[in-house]
């Protein structure tokens, strides 16, 4: 599996362009660094350890210990956007990334019975490590990490903001690799512009032609992917194509500025006009795998 922290390249393979279903959720992420702003993480543990692969090795350091695909992408933005960053551990509770796991061990907030740390323990931690004094605080992770760090931090009377709660892992990953792609350690609120379709794009025949080969997927509601090649801007659009409007269409996203919108998006909203594919559409892109995935939205 390609690491989900590797590093962004700027590359386009148009020689290798191809059209295929959409399939599965795409576990790479994308790691750029913006300027810690006295920012406190906390990444939850994972269950997925080095250990499983590697039965007798010495102790790791907490930040490696952790091998599965969310931890790695949770670290990510830890090591983006922090000015300090913990690990909050089921067995040992908040722990620097440098803290050595002796081994391996399956302990669960999740399962009462594995004996996860308890509440009063992680009280006790946030006093002592004083971790209710940086000026910002953001928390990773689902709803069962997340109501246990409410807990730990309750007496004190800070606030955990929770950027990615409610999302489902999927989609809770691609918004974290979005935020650190973006520099937005807390996402924007989405604002809706309108946006002038591309006098030329090199990605409209491709993307026409899978909206053609496929469109009966859209027309009931299933994803359809054109890979174009890695490059271009990571996120995801609500584009809404308008039979009557042949110069722009409307789009709903992070981004606030038309002039920069992404290419690629303007290039599938036009493929989707030109196909004769009006209404609203969910359009998806990857930055390292160059695929754009394309869905009616409701």
């Amino acid at each position: 599996m390609v690491d989900p922290v590797g590093d962004l390249r700027p590359a386009y393979l148009d020689r290798h362009t191809e059209i295929h279903l959409a399939s599965s959720h795409r576990d790479d992420a994308i790691m750029a660094r913006s300027e810690p702003d006295d920012l406190l993480v906390i990444v939850p543990c994972g269950q997925a350890k080095v250990w499983d692969d590697d039965p007798g090795r010495r102790p790791v350091a907490a930040r490696d210990a952790y091998t599965g695909s969310p931890f790695k992408v949770n670290r990510a933005y830890a090591e983006a956007f922090a000015s300090r960053w913990v690990i909050l551990s089921a067995k040992y509770g908040f722990i620097p990334p440098d803290f050595p796991l002796p081994g391996p061990y399956n302990v669960t907030f999740k399962r009462k019975a594995t004996g996860p740390v308890g509440v009063a323990t992680l009280i006790d931690q946030v006093r002592e490590q004083r971790l209710d004094e940086q000026p910002r605080i953001v928390g990773l992770g689902g709803k069962d990490y997340r109501a246990v760090i409410e807990a730990a931090f309750a007496p004190s009377g800070r606030i955990v903001e929770f950027p990615f709660a409610g999302l489902p892992i999927g989609l809770a990953m691609q918004a974290t690799r979005r935020a650190i792609l973006e520099a937005e350690p807390i996402p924007r609120e989405d604002t809706a512009m309108t946006v002038r379709f591309p006098m030329r794009t090199r990605f409209l025949e491709p993307l026409r032609l899978g909206i053609k080969l496929h469109r009966h997927r859209l027309d009931e509601g299933r994803p359809i992917e054109v890979v174009l090649g890695p490059g271009g801007y990571q996120g995801r659009w609500v584009v809404v194509v308008r039979e009557e409007d042949g110069e722009r269409f409307e789009a709903v996203g992070s981004m606030n500025d038309p002039s920069r919108f992404p290419q690629r998006i303007r290039a599938a909203a036009l493929a989707l006009h030109r196909e004769g594919a009006y209404g609203r559409f969910l359009v998806e892109h990857d930055r390292e795998g160059g695929v754009v995935t394309i869905r009616r939205d409701g």
